[in-house]
């Protein structure tokens, strides 16, 4: 158990992006900027001529992409869906078992086991990817852990391959995540997606061959089953029951990869799933958005658009908060009408409440998704369309100056979360992602000297501490920093790409 990462602001768990900090956001330019030039806290810089930007011409605000596999999209199909969801609201809270989307010759139904039980599955060869799914039948909702209230999270325990080897102990975890051959995020109550490969040992392992064949094994648990052995635990149970379902992509592992996207328009800015096709913000969003997801290897091949219900748009558009994320509340609720497909849901709402550093722009259900597994709490990723029309866009990307490019960003940002990857570097400056060609932002090297002394406790890293000006105090330039903002931002490293493209959804 890990729950101190619960405590962290922007956790791994239920991740988000924010905009600017309260009193220490991007300068504005005084005059404005011209000539093409981009405004970067407070300094105009010339924007990037793509003719000199190599093989992809591919310029971000002010700066060459890099990272890019070269990939060229064709622009994606875009689609009105039309009303999706009950007449009527739910009667009570909705945490139900849902079914997956994939093929029966891609799933194994396990049936619903005990906490504490040893499963086994089996991994047919050429497989790329596997995710076990859990979804609580019957579990506790919360543990007191050392006098403090934690998420009774689910998560596969002393998962083994066919030799014995094993993969993940969730109570003996390597201090630095490049040493582990998995990665949890925490906070997933109800419904966790266990998705392997997700670090830099499992991708170096599972490259050349995919996925060991054979059978392997693993405890059900959850929190509360760990709080029958651990001191200082309170809640612990062995009674909770979740229903197991082993998810598989099958490989080689691709360079390149196309991704369907869903889009619930929960929003009140008077888009519908007709309306969006059209809309030129709308367009000029799709447009970016493809431009980013080709820095990972991935074109966007369907998008369709949604309408929701009255009811759901009154409920949810202007009131779900980052900081409340239980099951039962509006957010999680919220996803609970996506449907079971093998898309990227995203859910385009007017604002997002809390954000105790910021202005929360968008955040996901759970790292990663539960990928084809549509109608849980954690079945899609909210994102802030406040802004969209807003602001100059010209012929590169911009998220500081034009708001589509913004959206684009964010919803880039969010599916990288929904597809696997975290925060290269948490807020603290103490937490870093498990790849190893990603860019780290140490605290105590990056921050201010004055502030360097709270580090753990109540400094951040900021995109002007974590701009490469010395040596491990870069990543604010990456599309996964926990902060929008900055020159040149989304940048996508090769090994987040190559966990973007493994996931379930991603064909």
């Amino acid at each position: 158990m890990r729950p101190f990462r619960t405590l962290v602001v922007t956790s791994l768990g239920v991740c988000c992006i924010l905009a600017a900090l309260h009193g220490c956001g991007p300068k504005t330019c005084t005059p404005a900027c011209t000539g093409g030039a981009v405004c970067d806290n407070g300094t105009c810089r010339s924007s990037c001529n793509p003719n000199e930007c190599g093989y992809d011409g591919t310029c971000i605000d002010g700066g060459c992409a890099k990272g890019h596999p070269g990939v060229t999209c064709a622009p994606p199909v875009l689609v009105a869906g039309g009303l999706v969801g009950p007449a009527t609201p739910p009667t009570g809270c909705v945490k139900s078992v849902q079914p997956s989307a994939l093929a029966a010759s891609a799933k194994q139904e396990l049936g619903v086991h005990k906490v504490g039980e040893r499963v086994q599955f089996t991994v047919a060869p050429n497989t790329t990817s596997f995710s076990i799914v859990s979804q609580a039948v019957n579990a506790w909702e919360t543990v007191e852990y050392k006098g403090n209230t934690f998420d009774n999270s689910a998560i596969p325990d002393l998962v083994h391959d066919p030799d014995g080897g094993l993969w993940y102990d969730d109570n003996n975890i390597p201090d630095n995540t490049e040493d582990a051959l998995y990665e949890f995020a925490g906070q997933s109550p109800v419904i966790n997606t266990f998705t392997l490969p997700n670090t830099v040992l499992a991708l170096n392992a599972t490259r050349a061959n995919g996925v060991q064949p054979g059978n392997w094994s693993f405890t059900v648990n959850d929190y509360a089953y760990e709080c029958t052995y651990l001191d200082g635990c309170d809640g612990g149970s062995d009674a909770g029951t979740y229903d197991i379902k082993v998810l598989s992509q099958f490989g080689p592992p691709s360079n390149t990869g196309t991704l369907d996207i869903s889009i619930y328009l929960v929003e009140t800015a008077g888009l519908d799933s007709g309306t969006a096709l059209v809309n030129a913000d709308v367009q000029r969003f799709v447009q970016s958005t493809t431009t980013l997801f080709a820095q990972a290897g991935i074109c966007p091949g369907t998008i369709t658009f949604y309408d929701v219900p009255a009811w759901a748009s009154t409920r949810y558009a202007t009131s779900i908060n980052g900081d409340t994320t239980e099951p039962c509340d509006l957010m999680p609720q919220m996803f609970t009408l996506a449907q079971s497909n093998k898309t990227l849901n995203l859910f385009w709402v007017s604002s997002i409440g809390g954000g105790s550093n910021g202005t929360i722009l968008g955040i996901d259900g759970t790292i990663p998704g539960p990928s084809t597994v549509g109608g849980t709490i954690a079945s899609g990723a909210a994102m802030s369309v406040e802004g969209l029309d807003r602001g100059t866009c010209g012929n590169s990307i911009s998220a500081n100056q034009c708001g589509p490019d913004e959206k684009a960003y964010i919803a880039t940002h969010e599916a990288g979360h929904w597809l696997g990857l975290f925060h290269v570097t948490e807020a603290p400056g103490t937490l870093f992602d498990p790849l190893g060609d990603t860019p780290r932002c140490v605290c105590r090297t990056c921050a201010l000297s004055t502030q360097q002394s709270n580090c753990g406790a109540t400094t951040i890293v900021t995109g002007s501490s974590c701009n490469g000006s010395k040596p491990d105090c870069g990543g604010s330039d990456n599309l996964m920093f926990w902060l929008i903002g900055g020159a040149a931002g989304g940048h996508v490293s090769p090994q987040q790409g190559e966990v973007m493209r493994r996931n379930l959804v991603v064909h």
